[in-house]
């Protein structure tokens, strides 16, 4: 009986921790933060190779979307959208430090950027 009540325990407490980002209207929430359309987002470092953005990808409707350059670090998105596609919660917004091509945006994936650091809390 105590076996089954520590296994019990143990699944229900995991699950309470398991997050997921969600959306509601113009408000993505995610790990206990709040992010609205006209937040300035500060960038840190890309989790991949060299430095390069892995969550945190920039592109626009002609040429599609390419991973952010290592030259990027530390840079300030500030968000114009917040959506959803394919399950997963999107910041979309325009680099307000750094110079980027015209038309381009940033489109920073939500989860994969927080849990993997790519973009400070």
């Amino acid at each position: 009986m105590n076996k089954l009540l520590l296994v019990l325990f143990l699944i229900c407490s995991s699950s309470c921790f398991a997050q997921k980002a969600s959306i509601d209207n113009d408000t993505a929430s995610y790990n206990g933060k709040r992010y609205i359309v006209g937040d300035t987002i500060n960038l840190a470092y890309g989790s991949d190779q060299g430095k390069k953005f892995a969550f945190v990808q920039m592109g626009g409707a002609l040429l599609g979307l390419r991973r952010l350059e290592s030259a990027h670090s530390k840079g300030q998105v500030k968000v114009d959208k917040v959506f959803k596609q394919q399950g997963k919660c999107y910041l979309r917004g325009k680099m307000i430090d750094r110079p980027m091509q015209p038309g381009y945006k940033v489109f920073i994936d939500l989860e994969g950027a927080v849990d993997n650091k790519e973009m400070k809390e």
